[in-house]
């Protein structure tokens, strides 16, 4: 597997090349995905209505990167025209957005405007909000309110009741926008999936960096500390983690998987699982090193295999990816062929892209290798997932005891098949 230990930095860019190449994705994104899902998925119009510091998870999606979060009260609509094209419009106070978004609120009826005067709102912004609904006379309105998808479940019960009240008779036409929030979040443009590559890399070259004796010292270094390390070490380049980095021991003579306390020792199969968020785009990765003896120049052979057939379980999950199915169907699928090949799977595979855990199917749950309500949803084209997922087998050099082979890698699915990014983990780590 490629790595990049040693190189991080380098692959870093400055903060201001980065918030402008996402905001040209965003652009590209709201011209041609955006107009794309709402036909797709028969949506006339759009709303989504957030509150600064109690965002809607769809908003970071929605806004430059260089904003952290949205201005006070935010309404952007999203209205699709009769040639296709959607009108993105920032019912808002102004925030720096109407580059991208036209605020004819406040009379800027153009994204060219460049500071040109504005004219003060005669109306609320609800007011203009019911307007606009009027104007353009959408019959399906889109909102974000989901009982069971938390991504597609953003607007508050206030913003809820108070754009019902402003809607009057048009409120009949709200609908849950699940299918237009959950394609808008997990499909990815070609200039995504060109720089994600690239972004996994990262994550892989983290853990080639903290797996070395440069961090781990057996016999003293604690899993906690090794999991703060990586913690510390993404804070130290400039990124974000997807989630908190945690670290774990499978040990003969000791089962299960040990996470909190345990001093990493000779013989222990050592795992890792880290996510970094860069360009907006997440990873989340499972992998495994196993510590060396004194005498051992290589890992034992029962853990050799182990490795070998959890890759080979990986192998029989992808395949399973193909459009018009759903991942409840992939689940089901997977398991048989993996059972039928001698293997004793847990499968719990996810999407990934702009959370760790992102919106769109999942294939298993780790305490539930049945269908789900996530499941129900199918695989579409362009989206990533993280292929997450153990092997639970006898170790003979264990005494027969069992090692779960937890591994978890990110791939792509293109709508045709689905591929490994920057490889996988195909070989056991060695450390000494």
């Amino acid at each position: 597997m490629k790595t990049m230990a040693g190189q991080l930095e380098r692959k870093i860019l400055p903060l201001a090349q980065q918030y402008e190449i996402q905001k040209k994705w965003l652009i590209k994104r709201l011209h041609t995905l955006l107009p794309q899902v709402m036909a797709e998925t028969g949506f006339d119009m759009w709303i989504v209505m957030t509150d600064e510091q109690n965002e809607d998870p769809v908003t970071k999606t929605l806004l430059p990167a260089s904003m952290m979060n949205a201005r006070g009260r935010m309404i952007l609509a999203f209205i699709r025209q009769a040639d296709g094209t959607v009108l993105l419009e920032s019912v808002s106070k102004p925030a720096g957005v109407e580059d991208i978004y036209r605020n004819s609120w406040y009379g800027i009826t153009d994204t060219d405007w460049k500071g040109k005067q504005m004219k003060a709102p005669t109306t609320t912004q609800l007011e203009y909000l019911r307007q606009l609904v009027e104007q353009y006379d959408p019959k399906t309105i889109g909102i974000n309110i989901d009982r069971e998808f938390t991504y597609c479940d953003g607007l508050t019960a206030g913003n809820y009741l108070a754009l019902k009240d402003a809607l009057g008779p048009y409120a009949d036409r709200l609908k849950p926008a699940r299918p237009l929030s959950i394609g808008w979040m997990e499909t990815r443009i070609d200039e995504e999936i060109a720089a994600y590559d690239g972004i996994v890399q990262l994550a892989h070259g983290l853990i080639e960096e903290i797996f070395s004796p440069a961090y781990v010292t057996p016999g003293i270094t604690t899993v906690d500390e090794l999991a703060m390390a990586f913690s510390q070490r993404i804070n130290d380049l400039g990124i974000r983690e997807s989630f908190t980095a945690s670290c774990a021991v499978f040990r003969h003579g000791d089962p299960g998987m040990h996470n909190e306390g345990y001093v990493i020792q000779p013989g222990d199969i050592l795992h890792c699982d880290i996510g970094v968020e860069y360009l907006g785009l997440c990873t989340d990765t499972q992998q495994l090193a196993y510590i060396l003896r004194p005498d051992e120049t290589e890992a034992p052979a029962g853990l050799r295999h182990a490795m070998a057939e959890g890759n080979r379980l990986q192998d029989i999950v992808l395949n399973t990816f193909a459009l018009g199915k759903t991942g409840n169907e992939a689940l089901a699928e997977a398991r048989q062929k993996a059972i039928d090949a001698g293997l004793n799977p847990c499968v719990y595979c996810h999407p990934v892209g702009v959370f760790a855990h992102a919106p769109g199917p999942s294939v298993g749950l780790f305490s539930n290798q049945g269908p789900s309500a996530h499941g129900e949803l199918y695989f579409h084209p362009h989206t990533n997932y993280a292929l997450e997922l153990n092997n639970t087998i006898a170790i003979p050099e264990w005494d027969g005891e069992t090692l779960m082979t937890c591994l978890e890698t990110n791939i792509y699915f293109d709508g045709k098949r689905a591929y490994y990014m920057a490889e996988r983990q195909t070989e056991l780590m060695l450390l000494r």
